[in-house]
């Protein structure tokens, strides 16, 4: 048996696939902890044997964890550094450690591309995974938060107030739809300053909790939806996608990497982009945003009530394809990957 450190950040997402990787690592019958933050190799060598980090390649913060996880081998720690990013490193920015001691583990095939584009070292991929036994916890078969909405056709959204996740798009979206689909409702879980894009939309709840929800609260949120609508521009992978169809529920997004990784070709609904643009946040990447018709996106909204409304034949089998799709992300059978290739 050995003692397995999973080493992370405190943001939301980052946390719930620490915590599956861990859950796998017990699961391999071995012992495995979650830590938020950074342990000094000497006090890690104290708690574990090996570790892996999970940390977004942010050029202008992630200096400090490539010298962790180096550090960490140095002390006879074996480790993995396991990341993603959504767009393409500023080389400028790029920290001289990340070329000469990273060795990264991506978690699609997007990121590889993108860190390569900048000559670093992408040793290989690992999806990332959903634990399918806190999905079948989750399950709320009475509709609860649907039916307290008193919405025939729900559209759900957990998304940060990050440019690059299209909240203001979403908001156009339900404006266009709250005459013509007056039924449909649009829940959105997000942080309390995103609130501002829907105000006067009476089509649209806002949670505001997005952060403090416990795991099982959020799942049990994705279980209500009847689709799940991505208005996202760029993503390093986008769990939610994954989690939704998890649950048998079909995704509505623009079509490109990584989305198209993650989500089934067939039975869920696509718009193409019309273009993509480099975008600078200032965070030393160069974010890879791909921009959608509006107009576009809502009249595949439109389209999916329809179908919801008029082929429940074809939406049950659009809720059939999309959950076996998303057992092929089954934690237990992409993270084993990762804890062997600590070594």
């Amino acid at each position: 048996m050995v003692r397995y450190g999973v080493v992370t950040s405190y943001p939301t997402s980052l946390k719930v696939v620490g915590a599956d990787i861990v859950s796998v690592i017990r699961k391999m019958g071995h012992e495995a902890d979650l830590h938020v933050g950074r342990i000094s190799p000497v006090d890690a060598i104290k708690k574990f044997e090996k570790s892996i980090i999970f940390m977004p390649f942010i050029p202008l913060s992630v200096a400090t964890w490539i010298v962790l996880y180096s550090d960490y081998k140095k002390f006879g720690i074996p480790t993995a550094m396991y990341t993603t990013i959504e767009g393409v490193p500023k080389k400028q920015f790029v920290p001289r450690v990340a070329y000469e001691r990273g060795e990264f583990v991506a978690n699609s095939k997007y990121t590889k591309e993108m860190l390569e584009k900048v000559d670093l070292n992408v040793v290989d991929i690992v999806y990332h995974g959903i634990n399918l036994d806190d999905v079948a916890k989750s399950v709320d078969r009475k509709k609860s938060i649907k039916r307290q909405l008193g919405a025939k056709v729900l559209f759900g959204t957990v998304a940060t107030t990050q440019p690059r996740k299209g909240l203001d798009k979403l908001a156009m979206i339900a404006k266009a739809l709250q005459d013509k689909l007056p039924d449909a409702k649009f829940y959105v879980l997000t942080q309390p300053e995103g609130a501002v894009h829907f105000a006067g939309l009476k089509n649209v709840y806002v949670d505001t909790r997005y952060g403090e929800l416990k795991r099982e609260e959020v799942l049990r949120l994705f279980s209500n939806f009847d689709f799940y609508l991505c208005t996202s521009h760029a993503e390093g992978f986008c769990l939610p996608v994954l989690e939704a169809q998890a649950f048998g529920t079909p995704v509505i997004c623009a079509r490109y990497p990584p989305l198209d990784e993650v989500t089934h070709p067939t039975a869920n609904l696509f718009v193409n982009p019309i273009n993509m643009k480099y975008e600078d946040f200032l965070h030393g990447i160069l974010y890879t945003m791909y921009y959608y018709d509006v107009d576009e996106m809502a009249k595949a909204v439109e389209e999916a009530y329809l179908i919801y409304e008029n082929d429940r034949k074809k939406y049950n089998n659009m809720k059939r394809t999309v959950r076996n799709f998303a057992r092929k992300f089954d934690i237990m059978r992409v993270y084993p990957k990762l804890v062997k290739m600590v070594g």
